[in-house]
């Protein structure tokens, strides 16, 4: 029998007679995990879809262009994921508030995420612009500096609002009402793709502006999906939003501490993660342009798990972080393997759909003229295919590490399994082979199946640990 009660906070909670087995089934985890991972991986599936209508325009000014972005895309991408790793932190720490039904405390955390978020955000940017020409001169050819450059100088000042959104959509996933943001990001999509188109290409009135334009359109979509999402929960009024987010934005120096001191292993554990891509491309720079083209191509496919595998994380960490608030931590297995399930059935639907559609988008992503230079897309493809399957299961690990608060563990595992083990394998398979692109995106698959086991044995360390203390 299954009775239901609504909690002081809003959210359903389930007083389950039946028995131990039922209880604890990984299924019936997959079922509480599946429904906010997908709701957070359709929103990181409309910043996917930013990327790909940014791509798809700037391939139209011609290879060095897209060349010249794809590189600095990757510069900016680190930028990014450093800036909005800061407040990943806000998911565990507002869902063990939740579960503790401690409303002084999450609001307490929230103002402390978004004050960290546009503080982090704001350095960013300032480093980013300052070093940006230096960083170029060292990964960029003569050829695409300039346009890379372009694109950095306005790209960057969208950080603090990136930063700052998501740390509304952090707060919002972690009491199970992200709803609004995934909306309101998805219709900045079309937003998105005519800003761009305009400022990049120009029109009888403006300019053309050319990989500048299309950074400027980038910077500008954050800051506009952030005033619509805060102003739509602040006059909805949805459950405890309201009030997590109502101003003035109060400074708490001991939350503050906490929030930063947290997200900044998780900051540096994404980003030095994410930089596996960008060196791939410097992998594959010595073989060509056409490698190149190639290779960013194959990195915006591959955006696809990562956004997937992102939502069953953030969904698998607020799991965690609610079980320890409500004095269940002893579940934490059985949610793993729930969000394991849900990794599983993601990896198998984009290996489906990579499958029959892939050579569409690769022609969607570079136009038919070039589509036909690159050869065979499923030859490019498969390998691809397997490594988004692993990192759909990954991603159930990578959120038992955030609600289990092991940021410095996360950051040695993926410094193990995708730098020391990955990246030397695609280098040396790169060369080996016939095709460069199979050989660096085989090499990479080695690292990941390796930083998912390193991953396992880590976590059963923390459980087994936290098991002895208990006892």
């Amino acid at each position: 029998m299954v009775t239901t009660t609504r909690s002081e906070l809003g959210r359903d909670t389930h007083t389950l007679r039946a028995t131990r087995g039922q209880r604890e089934s990984p299924w019936r985890e997959a079922r509480i995990i599946w429904a906010p991972s997908l709701t957070v991986s359709i929103t990181f599936l409309a910043q996917l879809c930013i990327s790909l209508v940014e791509t798809s325009v700037v391939s139209r000014l011609g290879p060095q262009q897209l060349a010249g972005v794809g590189i600095a895309s990757g510069i900016y991408v680190l930028f990014f994921l450093l800036a909005i790793g800061t407040v990943t932190s806000l998911t565990p720490l507002v869902s063990e508030a939740y579960g503790r039904a401690d409303r002084a405390g999450m609001r307490k955390i929230a103002h402390q995420g978004l004050i960290v978020a546009a503080v982090a955000g704001t350095i960013l940017a300032l480093v980013l612009q300052l070093f940006a020409p230096l960083i170029l001169r060292l990964i960029a050819s003569h050829e695409t500096m300039e346009f890379s450059l372009a694109y950095l100088r306005g790209a960057a000042l969208g950080l603090p609002f990136w930063a700052m959104y998501v740390a509304v959509r952090c707060i919002s996933t972690a009491v199970g009402k992200s709803g609004v943001g995934t909306i309101v990001l998805w219709l900045s999509v079309p937003a998105h793709a005519a800003l761009c188109l305009v400022l990049s290409h120009g029109t009888d009135w403006i300019p053309a502006r050319g990989t500048f334009g299309a950074g400027i359109a980038l910077a500008a979509t954050p800051m506009i999906s952030l005033m619509a999402v805060w102003t739509l929960l602040r006059l909805s009024k949805i459950g405890v939003l309201a009030e997590l987010l109502r101003l003035p934005i109060s400074f708490d120096r001991r939350q503050f501490v906490r929030v930063l001191s947290l997200g900044t292993p998780f900051a540096f554990r994404i980003a030095i993660r994410e930089g596996v891509l960008p060196i791939a491309m410097l992998i594959a720079a010595p073989h060509g342009i056409l490698v190149v083209t190639v290779q960013v191509v194959m990195a915006k496919l591959s955006d696809w798990g990562s956004s997937l595998g992102l939502g069953v994380a953030t969904a698998v960490s607020s799991r965690i972080g609610y079980l320890d608030g409500s004095g269940a931590r002893n579940k934490t297995r059985i949610a793993i393997a729930g969000g394991a399930l849900c990794g599983i059935l993601y990896g198998l639907l984009l290996c489906a759909g990579l499958m029959f559609f892939g050579g569409e988008l690769v022609t969607l992503l570079v136009g038919t003229e070039l589509s036909r230079n690159l050869g065979s897309t499923w030859q490019l493809v498969w390998p691809v295919a397997a490594w988004l399957f692993i990192i759909c299961i990954q991603s159930s690990f990578v959120g038992a590490q955030s609600g289990l608060r092991d940021g410095t563990g996360g950051l040695v595992c993926v410094l193990l399994g995708e730098w020391m083990i990955g990246l030397p394998s695609a280098y040396l398979l790169a060369n080996a082979l016939d095709s460069t692109v199979v050989g660096i995106w085989l090499g990479l698959l080695i690292g990941e199946t390796a930083t998912l086991a390193i991953y396992w044995i880590r976590i059963e360390v923390i459980l087994n640990r936290s098991e002895r203390n208990a006892s």
